[in-house]
């Protein structure tokens, strides 16, 4: 998993939101799936990341430009929320 979040991180310094931004909110979105999975590091922190990264990916991924992906990303952000420990589980 570390690896996987490495290499999504390094894929988000070519795929930026301005210069590949369907392929941002992609990265975005499987960067969130991977901190979600996280085993190392303070489950919390590892949750909390996976909502920002959903978040970001939702900033390209709306319902009207990319529903389908939309739609998979507010289920994944759901999923993350859910699972939340800190702060509140509700946006």
């Amino acid at each position: 998993m570390e690896i996987a979040i490495t290499g999504y991180e390094v894929a988000l310094t070519v795929y930026t939101r301005s210069a590949f931004g369907q392929e941002w909110a992609m990265t975005q979105n499987n960067l969130g799936t991977a901190y979600g999975d996280r085993i190392l590091r303070e489950r919390a922190d590892n949750i909390e990341s996976a909502i920002a990264a959903y978040s970001a990916a939702l900033s390209v991924y709306t319902r009207s430009a990319f529903g389908q992906e939309w739609a998979m990303t507010q289920n994944n952000l759901g999923t993350a929320y859910h699972n939340r420990i800190l702060g509140n589980s509700k946006k």
